[in-house]
């Protein structure tokens, strides 16, 4: 029987002269239209015979292999530059060359609003949103009624802090593409950030029911009911972030552990941040009565600190290929440990034991900073700029001026990279740091530590030293809502800055505070 495009007819001259180029041609095209699993196989082999743009280009759009897709996109481009639809395809598949690939694709097509959206959609990405902000702006002065474009404005005025435009825009997207779940995820998002926690839950929720399967979907709302304290159900979902970020680079070709009784070997990794192996810590001397043996893999700078942990038989650093399999019989990522061992608010293991410098560079430090008065204070106001949360947890050097003029204290400055101009009164001395085994020494030293939401405050709740942490709105979910203390630190402070609080507002009322601790 032959197909209406006559596809069959093609299949059996092929099959007579399977060398025919227009052939080739022809039936790799018919299947691309009818989106046949077998378009991938015909157009491939069709791209190797056959000069042609639009072969070039189906065949990228069906193959599932990125790196052919990649080049046939190149050759499509080679031979017709003016190829709009293939510079898109280009943009989706090397997101290195997106920006560049939509730009060349929108002199081609300069009022196709879908590109352009596509466009502001990668300047979003990529923090430029002014240009973000003319292009979205432009779109919707052609066509008020597209809700995408609604949807990524909404996400600019949320970055650029204005909340109230942003959940106009989100509530617009939605009344327009109600079955559009971005639109609820943002709408989630802004009431997450404003403190009304019920209508967060609620708008991630409806995201969910709309996609259930979409990551970004479950995500949200996996991170809302963590927050709310709701960690039955918040932990059931955390694999989710797989799927969100690269949390590891490494593909381990070992069975993942389930908390069972393992006589063998148990790698333990750690996944994005510094801070995560600090909070976390307290988990592997509960995994390790468990097994037979366990190794913990972190980023470089750690072994030094964490050598001889309890529960630790084997320290090594993350390098560019995968531990070897034969040493190991299961993994088990690090931020894994609280779900496995079915955590909640109330069951928190203590952080003990407590992290402890190597007594001989306690000791040294203890000499360095012996030329600065007690009480000492540490500060840190930064975390790592490559973070994608790095800009709402951190505050500026010249925000801490309140905390920095209090009289009668000394203050050190924690921050691994030196301040650009000095600050009247703080000692630097992050560039010593050769490791977190400095950090934890230097911190051993002082009688408080303030710190933004980075590795250094969980560093120093891990060591039980005297701790306050400044949290933007809308922290990360461990630190829960509304709450002065945290279970995973106790003693420990959390100064919470309101939605309509700068930073400066938060650090005078610490400065306060300081003074009445320290009279």
């Amino acid at each position: 029987m032959t197909g209406p495009d006559g596809s069959s007819a093609l299949r059996r001259r092929l099959a007579d002269s399977p060398s025919s180029p227009q052939d080739l041609v022809d039936l790799g095209l018919a299947v691309f239209r009818r989106r046949e699993n077998s378009a991938a196989l015909w157009l491939g082999r069709a791209t190797a015979t056959v000069e042609d743009s639009a072969v070039q280009f189906a065949y990228a759009v069906t193959t599932a292999e990125n790196g052919s897709a990649r080049r046939a996109l190149k050759r499509a481009l080679t031979l017709d530059p003016t190829y709009s639809a293939a510079w898109v395809e280009r943009a989706s598949r090397d997101p290195e060359a997106a920006l560049r690939s939509l730009q060349r694709a929108m002199t081609i097509d300069p009022a196709d609003l879908g590109l352009a959206i596509s466009l502001a959609a990668v300047l979003l990405e990529r923090r430029e949103l002014a240009g973000a902000r003319t292009i979205l702006e432009a779109v919707l002065a052609a066509d008020r009624e597209q809700a995408s474009a609604w949807i990524n404005r909404g996400r600019v005025a949320v970055e650029e802090d204005d909340w109230p435009y942003g959940l106009v825009c989100a509530r617009r997207a939605v009344v327009l593409a109600p079955a559009m779940f971005e639109g609820w995820l943002n709408i989630g998002g802004i009431f997450e950030e404003r403190g009304n926690r019920d209508a967060a839950v609620s708008a991630s929720v409806r995201a969910v029911v709309i996609e259930p399967n979409h990551p970004k979907a479950r995500w949200n709302r996996c991170l809302t009911r963590l927050g709310q304290g709701d960690w039955r159900k918040g932990f059931a979902d955390f694999d989710v972030r797989f799927l969100v970020q690269q949390a590891y680079p490494h593909t381990l070709d070992l069975p993942r552990w389930d908390g069972g009784a393992l006589p063998g070997h148990l790698l333990v990794h750690d996944e994005i941040g510094y801070g995560d192996v600090f909070n976390f810590l307290r988990y592997v001397p509960l995994a390790r009565v468990r097994v037979g043996r366990l190794t913990l893999e972190v980023k470089p700078g750690l072994r030094r600190l964490l050598d001889g942990y309890p529960g630790i038989d084997h320290v090594i650093e993350r390098g560019a290929v995968p531990p070897a399999r034969s040493g190991y019989d299961a993994y088990l990522p690090m931020e894994s440990l609280p779900g496995l061992f079915a955590t909640t608010v109330e069951t928190i293991p203590p952080p003990t034991p407590h992290l402890m410098p190597p007594p001989a560079l306690k000791a040294a430090w203890a000499q360095r900073l012996a030329g600065s008065r007690r009480p000492r204070i540490g500060l840190c106001w930064a975390g790592n700029p490559g973070s994608g949360f790095d800009q709402k947890r951190s505050c500026r050097l010249s925000d801490l001026q309140p905390i920095l003029a209090v009289e009668g204290l000394s203050f050190v400055s924690l921050q691994k990279t030196p301040e650009p101009v000095p600050a009247p009164g703080l000692l630097s001395v992050g560039d010593r740091f050769g490791d977190f085994a400095d950090t934890a020494a230097a911190i051993s030293e002082l009688d408080l530590v303030i710190s933004v939401e980075t590795s250094v405050a969980h560093l120093a709740g891990a060591m039980g030293q005297a701790l306050w942490i400044l949290l933007a709105p809308n922290p990360a979910w461990r630190w829960l809502r509304d709450r002065e203390d945290t279970p995973w630190y106790p003693g420990a402070r959390l100064v919470r800055r309101g939605p309509d609080e700068s930073w400066a507002d938060v650090t005078r009322k610490v400065a306060d505070d300081l003074r009445a601790r320290f009279a």
